[in-house]
């Protein structure tokens, strides 16, 4: 079994985590949060919602990006603008593109790697910079770790150390957006566990899935003791 570093519980209260829970599941299970029916007025005792992430709640940040760059985008795969053939869960609970409180971008890792998709630390400056009216109780939801995840898994098995860097570096980086968001006055917070990597197309069925999926459960169960 990996041994996880340590990483001080931010905040005690006021936190709630999913685990590895598929992708089918998320609005499911966020909908028992938000007691349906739900919109983008209505989101059960919560006055908003302010989504931090990647592509699994971008609503259409990275196409707006692209479009506004003067490139292309891909409409026959991605008709609605995010990284699905529908809306994600984030949009379909109102936080959506015009919404102004989704600050998540596909491509986007928790730790920073100076790449061009704009990682937790940049969208947490976005949303300084854009300071949305979120009302008296918003609710905070981060989404992060698995693009830091793929890119140690593109060559194979990564060793024990790259998943115990990777891990610890995702957790720092969450724990610490929790803390600097929390000095803005944000309380509550819905942080997201990763699905299983070990069922992704370029890994399922081979030698890596088991060792895959083992750490990503041994991740999951890190993630969530240190919040």
């Amino acid at each position: 079994m990996l041994a996880y570093p340590s990483v001080s519980r931010p905040l005690s209260r006021a936190l709630i985590f999913w685990g590895e829970i598929t992708v089918k599941l998320v609005v499911a299970a966020t909908a028992v949060i938000f007691a349906l029916p739900v919109s983008a007025d209505t989101i059960g005792p919560y006055s908003s919602l302010l989504v931090f992430g990647d592509s699994l709640s971008d609503p259409g940040n990275v196409q707006a990006a692209t479009l506004n760059a003067g490139g292309t985008w891909l409409d026959s795969v991605y008709p609605e603008g995010q990284y699905t053939n529908g809306d994600t869960w984030a949009t379909q609970l109102g936080a959506d593109f015009t919404s102004g409180t989704n600050f998540d971008y596909g491509g986007a890792t928790a730790v920073t790697n100076g790449d061009a998709s704009p990682d937790f630390a940049l969208q947490r400056e976005f949303y300084a910079s854009a300071a949305p009216d979120l009302g008296d109780s918003p609710l905070t939801a981060i989404w992060f770790g698995g693009n830091d995840f793929r890119a140690i898994l593109g060559a194979g098995l990564p060793s024990e150390q790259q998943v115990l860097t990777t891990a610890g570096g995702v957790i720092t980086s969450i724990t610490t957006g929790i803390l600097e968001l929390s000095q803005t006055g944000l309380s509550e917070f819905l942080v997201f566990g990763l699905p299983d990597l070990g069922k992704l197309p370029a890994i399922v069925g081979s030698p890596l899935e088991p060792q895959v999926s083992g750490a990503i459960g041994q991740y999951n169960l890190a993630l969530q003791n240190s919040l």
